[in-house]
């Protein structure tokens, strides 16, 4: 071979070998920035979410504390309202008062006005119960014994979140909102609640893209998905989509963990919601 064309030779097989070792780093901090950046702009708008998502539940506490501070709502008369106690679904009949009805009116408008609450109602130590509309079918039923009255009675004078619970009629996640009435030595006569359906943030949550394939969910503090594009996985635990690296996931506020299914790498990159205590995450 021609000294020309093995110098050559060699001048091309140095610069491989440069290229090879100075073009691995560079390509992967490249890689690593764009990574970084992509993840700053994924926590930016889970921070706008957040904000969407919070505002929706801090508004339904503030309305509470009006309906709350209804004179008809505060009211200890409340011999007369409407008990489903000893109820026979098919013999029961309504006999509801002036002041019954005053608080009915009350919840009815609320509920009216607000497509994303289904119901609005109020239970009474002596066990009444007072609702927006009417039961379709008036079953025994004694407020004090459910977990939304034992959850205000535990907690008197704070507004909380029942825990998720499934929609009879749909596929709709429904949450109550409740609050307790409480007398002047802060005893608690009653609990008052507001159920609302999450559909409204679900179709929300719909329409958020992130890339080809990428999707929002929101969980609950026990990992629980409440909404997400696909319908299916509400309910589901996220163990079912990602079972590496939760620990981190509950661990901290705000990260990235990678995780593998169907032989690909993914990646959860969430923030945490601390009025809400859930987590929003891009997968």
């Amino acid at each position: 071979m021609k000294l020309k064309y093995k110098i050559l030779l060699l001048f091309a097989t140095v610069s491989l070998v440069v290229l090879l070792i100075i073009g691995g780093p560079v390509s992967y901090r490249l890689k690593n920035e764009r990574l970084k950046s992509i993840y700053q702009g994924l926590q930016g708008r889970l921070v706008d979410i957040n904000f969407v998502v919070t505002s929706f539940f801090t508004d339904i506490e503030r309305d509470l504390d009006g309906i709350v501070a209804n004179p008809y709502v505060r009211s200890k008369y409340d011999d007369g309202f409407t008990s489903f106690i000893d109820a026979d679904a098919s013999s029961f009949e309504y006999h509801i008062g002036e002041l019954e009805k005053k608080i009915i009116d009350v919840f009815s408008r609320y509920r009216n006005s607000h497509d994303h609450v289904n119901s609005v109602y109020m239970g009474r130590e002596n066990g009444s119960f007072v609702r927006s509309h009417k039961r379709n079918r008036p079953t025994r039923y004694d407020p004090r014994d459910r977990p939304w009255y034992q959850l205000g009675r535990n907690n008197p004078g704070e507004i909380l979140r029942t825990e998720p619970y499934s929609s009879v009629t749909s596929t709709d996640v429904n949450i109550g909102v409740i609050t307790t009435l409480l007398d002047h030595d802060g005893s608690v006569y009653g609990v008052v609640g507001i159920d609302v359906t999450l559909d409204n943030l679900t179709r929300y949550i719909e329409k958020i893209r992130v890339g080809r394939n990428g999707y929002l969910i929101l969980l609950d503090a026990d990992g629980t998905i409440l909404a997400a594009r696909d319908k299916s996985m509400v309910f589901q635990n996220i163990d079912a989509i990602c079972k590496d690296n939760l620990n981190n996931l509950f661990a901290n506020k705000k990260g990235t963990i990678s995780f593998s299914k169907d032989n690909h790498k993914h990646y959860l990159i969430f923030s945490h919601s601390p009025v809400l205590d859930w987590k929003i995450a891009f997968v």
